[in-house]
């Protein structure tokens, strides 16, 4: 067995390696010029944590891990430790144990504490097969399609030529209802004194820390929206693993007002995929955001909506719709410490979600 040599950049260096790797290299990127940007102005950083874990054979990367810093409330304390986020290996070189060898590395430089969400099912399985890391949050939301195209969503899956046909004969079917679906949708009518949508933050976006089981607030969502992963470009990068530039992308932060209330939410659209982040409402009052969500997937003709919150999802389901198939989805959040049930929250926003 090959006794593989671990490469690590501390915070403080990210940028000069950047720099360096990439002029003297034509070697995959493991990490993005938006994401180091974002990993040295983390407020829970520090110059010397470890963010990148790379492994090398004939001058070009094989394998990589990037983690990044945060806290989560534990009882009365607050608890520093690293998510794991962006997991690689190149695939002449899977299967030999490259990547769990770095994991053990940052176990131990994170004195044990790191955390996990929602990854690809490969990826998943070498996390649960290490033995670090228990489940400690499980919320069973869903995600509802719209103005999807199934071609697109199954494009890895058509593997031969019978698998094609069946996707699609299932997306002409689909699309026709999708059309019946968008002309016979009514917006909601609620009774309100405003409603206001901006692209930027303002005072009643700021509604985290106090019940967050993170305690993200004010300062956290601003270093989130100033140094996001994704930007708007037409171009891809293909030495990039990851998602890095995209066609379309934005944040979108909404205040309803009514003369009983005001709620606000944040959401974020992903060329056509739209995510509920956060929220400021009591779960009576739920229905307001769900009939705004669903308002603004027909009229923007929202490929599909993804709510982890499980009480979101429901009032979503319970009122009228345009969306022509829902099916489970999931939020898992996995540690390798143990982070008991409180009463704080956990928001879909929370982890690397955000930011992607």
């Amino acid at each position: 067995m090959t006794a593989w040599n671990i490469k690590k950049v501390k915070i403080a260096d990210l940028d000069y390696f950047f720099q360096e790797y990439t002029l003297h290299s034509s070697s995959v990127l493991p990490i993005s010029p938006l994401r180091i940007q974002s990993y040295i102005r983390n407020l829970r950083a520090k110059l010397d944590d470890v963010a990148l874990y790379y492994i090398e054979d004939q001058n070009q990367i094989i394998a990589f891990r990037t983690v990044w810093a945060d806290e989560v409330q534990v009882g009365t304390e607050s608890v520093r430790f690293a998510w794991c986020s962006g997991n690689w290996v190149s695939p002449e070189y899977r299967r030999q144990g490259i990547s769990s060898l770095i994991l053990d590395e940052m176990f131990a430089d994170w004195n044990g504490k790191l955390m996990f969400t929602n990854y690809a099912p490969e990826s998943l399985a070498g996390y649960l097969k290490s033995g670090l890391f228990h489940l400690q949050r499980s919320r069973n939301g869903s995600r509802f399609y719209f103005n999807a195209n199934l071609l697109e969503l199954y494009a890895t899956r058509m593997r031969n030529k019978g698998i094609q046909l069946v996707i699609w004969m299932a997306n002409l079917l689909f699309r026709a209802w999708y059309h019946v679906r968008k002309y016979t949708f009514a917006a909601h009518r609620f009774p309100v004194n405003s409603i206001d949508v901006k692209q930027e933050s303002d005072d009643y976006a700021v509604f985290l820390a106090k019940d967050s089981m993170f305690k993200r607030g004010p300062k956290e969502l601003s270093w989130i929206l100033e140094f996001p992963w994704l930007e708007k470009d037409a171009n891809k990068i293909k030495i990039y693993p990851f998602s890095w530039k995209v066609k379309d992308f934005g944040y979108y932060f909404i205040k309803i007002e009514t003369k009983k209330v005001i709620v606000s939410c944040m959401i974020s659209v992903r060329e056509g995929e739209l995510k509920l982040l956060y929220w400021n409402a009591a779960d009576e009052h739920h229905e307001l955001i769900a009939k705004w969500l669903v308002n603004f997937s027909s009229k923007n003709k929202i490929k599909m909506l993804t709510v982890l919150d499980p009480s979101m999802a429901k009032k979503i389901k319970e009122i009228r719709n345009p969306f022509v198939w829902n099916r489970s989805y999931s939020m898992n959040i996995y540690s390798t410490f143990d982070v008991p049930e409180n009463k704080l929250k956990v928001y879909d926003g929370d982890g690397d979600y955000i930011f992607t």
